[in-house]
């Protein structure tokens, strides 16, 4: 191949990220090579859906049968097989036989088969597809046609290479997108450029400190109780930092196996261990250029924070069974309601990454310490609960309000818009029937009025323990399930389990007793 038109080829690798753009501007170049070309196509193995796809210059029908077929296992084989080898292959080779019935046969028609030459393209030294030229048929074959698509090879790959890499670019925004959705209808909101409830008031000195750190990539430590709203402030700091036009990508540490935790942070490569099946993109490099929240940082196992260590140390990595380090640039946000202190000093969390992740605090005061922004929530969330269940708009009376207000949430904004949501379903847009999503009758709330009014003053965690023993004496002592005590909290079963165990409540003891009749 003469050198200007390599050089034209290598420039056009530079310009386009699309090879179905790459192939329709340098089939003029290569057809002056092979004059008898007919057709240029990429057979790309697309490991997302698990599809092999012909990508191909356009008017190319009465060659082609299909665009894409389902990629199994011995389609993969004979890939392998072809990169393996390493050369042209022409479909009229008798020892090529499996290639044309597994590859060939699914796009081409049998009268092209003769015509077709095939050449493997790799990425990282892994088979990602196929170079296919397509010459005229009953035609002398030119006998630098095999000269000429091995000089391609090299352009072609990393031409398939960066469209790879952009269609896993265009997932993770999709997948990034589909998670910004799901936190908006769990916060019941239209947008993160909503204005966060209590920003003036309650969240004051939080939203200062978080336009304070935002700007600079200090690591920053989010503390709060279950519910508070770690990842709407984490959402925040990166909105208004000089990362916003990046990703934000959010991993909850708690909910991904052990054995798995470095394979998702870091990635891993093909082979690494059993079931590494392909090369993983850990959540590290898919948040550079961006922002990475770690939720519930104080569940990562302690061989996880030794490499996240190093991490925020230097910004290198490296990927399960790798080799080479790689650098990323990723500005690293925790959160836990756990006390990460305490697990320093009983050897649960490294003291080294406790100061690391630490250098600037946020602590986000729980919802019974910011009552001022209850009524303002509780009609935002009134709103937001009409709109999604399609009922009139109906706002809490100066009566739900105080009753919210004496109420000590210990599921925080979380409970709080799940109550209202509650009241809203039992009120059917006549009115919000906070008393009965709360578990309470008029009768009771007298009751309780009255005796924390007149009676003795009772502490945080008597008071709390005090109305789960009423809760549970109503269930019956059902922790789970429909007409349960988690669902009239609107807490998770497990977390409640563990905070009533923290107070000593012994919930078994209510199974089949109702201890309020019995008390009237």
């Amino acid at each position: 191949m003469e050198k200007d038109t390599l050089l034209t080829i290598w420039k056009e690798v530079a310009r386009h990220t699309r090879i179905e753009h790459f192939l329709i501007t340098i089939f003029p170049e290569v057809k002056k090579e092979i004059p008898l070309l007919e057709c240029l196509d990429v057979i790309m193995v697309n490991k997302q859906i698990k599809t092999l796809e012909l990508l191909s210059i356009p008017d190319t029908v009465k060659i082609h049968k299909n665009s894409h077929i389902n990629l199994t296992e011995e389609i993969m084989k004979q890939l392998k097989k072809l990169g393996t080898e390493n050369r042209v292959i022409q479909g009229t080779s008798g020892w090529a036989q499996d290639y044309i019935f597994h590859i060939l046969s699914p796009f081409y028609e049998p009268e092209w088969f003769s015509s077709v030459f095939m050449i493997s393209l790799e990425v990282d030294n892994q088979i990602e597809g196929i170079l296919s030229a397509v010459l005229k048929r009953n035609q002398i074959i030119p006998n630098k046609i095999e000269y000429t698509l091995k000089t391609l090879k090299n352009p072609f790959s990393v031409a398939l290479s960066n469209h790879v890499r952009i269609l896993e670019m265009e997932i993770l925004k999709k997948a990034e997108e589909a998670e910004k959705m799901n936190l908006l209808r769990k916060l019941g909101r239209d947008s993160f450029d909503e204005k966060i409830i209590g920003e003036s008031t309650g969240l004051k000195f939080v939203m200062e400190r978080v336009k304070l750190v935002a700007n600079s990539d200090l690591p920053v430590l989010i503390l709060g109780e279950t519910g508070t709203g770690k990842e709407l402030i984490a959402r925040a700091l990166h909105k208004n930092s000089n990362r916003a036009q990046g990703p934000i990508i959010r991993v909850n540490c708690g909910a991904i196996p052990h054995e798995l935790i470095d394979s998702q942070l870091f990635g891993h490569e093909k082979g690494s261990f059993t079931g590494a099946i392909e090369k993983h993109i850990g959540w590290f490099e898919r948040a550079d250029g961006g922002t990475l929240f770690l939720d519930e940082i104080g569940e990562l196992p302690l061989n996880a924070q030794v490499r996240l260590l190093r991490i925020l140390q230097d910004g290198w990595l490296e990927r399960v069974g790798g080799k080479e380090p790689i650098h990323v640039d990723v500005r690293l946000v925790t959160a836990t309601n756990s006390d990460l202190a305490q697990m320093v000093i009983d050897k649960k969390f490294r003291e080294d990454l406790y100061y690391r992740i630490s250098v600037f605090p946020i602590i986000l005061p729980p919802l019974r310490e910011r009552k001022e922004d209850i009524p303002e929530m509780a009609r935002y969330f009134a709103e937001k609960s009409a709109q999604r269940f399609s009922l009139p708009v109906v706002y809490p009376t100066d009566e739900d309000i105080e009753l919210l207000c004496q109420y000590p949430w210990p599921g925080n904004v979380r409970e709080l818009a799940s109550v209202i949501d509650r009241s809203a379903i039992l009120g059917n847009g006549k009115k919000l029937e906070i008393a009965m999503a709360l578990g309470l009758s008029n009768k009771i709330i007298f009751m309780q009025k009255n005796k924390f009014e007149n009676d003795e003053i009772l502490t945080l965690d008597e008071y709390i323990k005090r109305y789960f023993e009423y809760i549970l004496s109503i269930t019956n002592g059902k922790i789970e399930g429909k007409g349960s005590c988690s669902e009239l909290l609107g807490v998770n079963p497990n977390t409640l389990r563990a905070k009533m165990k923290k107070l000593g409540i012994n919930y078994k003891y209510f199974k089949g007793k109702n201890r309020l009749k019995e008390k009237t």
